[in-house]
């Protein structure tokens, strides 16, 4: 999007998404307006909207490689391009729906992928991904009355909706150990959903929860954006949130386990080589990112060993809270 308004300052560029996830779009500068719309209200709604916008752009881009988004460009552009599947995943209809695409694999970084649209519509690359702005407001989270107000502080994101990216409550209770012995405050951000709540809360134990400002359930995601955009350091598991921290380009700590990073990697600000920034395990860091991705099978691309998405998975249950503090102090400058 941010390719496509540099080259296009006057045109209008409209972006659909599945109900509910329009959020992350509030206030992006290089959008007319975000268009969400869901299945759920039943084939004639779902049908009508789409008369509604049949033809209606000049170009339409499928960024993502499914039947569905292509067949949606299909209805709204009168020309086409999409990223697709490759290999036998490349259906032999959609290339009668399509003008011309690139094929995507998870050898190569999903923000590269999206990139070669813009090669395919002839416009230059562009490598920033846009966060949400930040929006003056008074102070989002209050502080201790012992703690100065500007004192540096640090935001954790603990929970991914899968729990195969979850890190262990261990790990966490000795994150925040660290941070209160080196005298900054660490703010959990995290949603309304009661499964988050209670997640966050049984790691808040009793002699945790003193150490930490708890800010679940309690702020939106422009707030949670603004939040991050002001932190000394971001640390999170393989979630939406954790890219967000990369955007804004605070010190990101990005705890992985079974996700590529190759094609799945926190974007670091200001990167715009066309080759993945991440390879796929080890402890990196790539300008503001530090990827922990410690153990061998790491990487698999699987959603856990049984391939499940609500198991924890070995490789973020070994991963040791030692490593961990290492790489923060390390974010922190020692």
């Amino acid at each position: 999007m941010r390719s496509l308004r540099r080259a296009h300052p006057h045109s209008v560029i409209d972006v659909l998404v599945p109900k509910g996830r329009g959020e992350i779009l509030d206030g992006n500068p290089d959008i007319n307006a975000c268009i969400e719309v869901s299945r759920k209200e039943g084939v004639y709604r779902y049908m009508l909207f789409f008369i509604r916008l049949c033809r209606h752009y000049d170009i339409a881009l499928s960024v993502r490689a499914g039947d569905r988004s292509i067949i949606n460009a299909f209805i709204c552009g009168r020309r086409r391009f999409a990223i697709v599947k490759a290999g036998n995943g490349f259906k032999w209809w959609q290339k009668f729906l399509l003008h011309a695409w690139v094929e995507g694999d998870s050898a190569s970084h999903v923000v590269i992928q999206g990139l070669q649209l813009a090669d395919i519509v002839d416009i230059p690359r562009f490598y920033e991904v846009v966060p949400p702005p930040v929006k003056k407001q008074e102070r989002i989270i209050d502080y201790p009355a012992t703690l100065p107000e500007k004192t540096p502080y640090a935001v954790a994101h603990l929970y991914a909706r899968n729990l195969y990216k979850c890190w262990t409550k261990q790990g966490w209770a000795e994150v925040f150990r660290h941070l209160h012995d080196a005298g900054m405050p660490a703010i959990i951000t995290g949603g309304n959903d009661a499964s988050e709540k209670r997640y966050n809360g049984s790691i808040l134990t009793n002699d945790i929860s003193p150490l930490v400002i708890d800010s679940t359930g309690r702020l939106s995601l422009s707030e949670v954006s603004g939040l991050i955009a002001g932190c000394a350091l971001f640390i999170g598991p393989d979630t939406g949130i954790t890219h967000l921290a990369a955007a804004h380009g605070v010190p990101t700590v990005a705890l992985f386990g079974p996700t590529n990073p190759v094609y799945w990697g926190p974007w670091p600000r200001g990167y715009s080589e066309d080759r993945p920034p991440f390879t796929c395990k080890g402890l990196q860091k790539v300008k503001n990112v530090f990827l922990v991705q410690d153990a061998a099978c790491s990487g698999c691309g699987l959603e856990g060993c049984h391939d499940d998405p609500q198991q924890y998975s070995p490789c973020m249950q070994h991963l040791s809270p030692e490593t961990v503090v290492q790489v923060i102090s390390n974010a922190l400058g020692g």
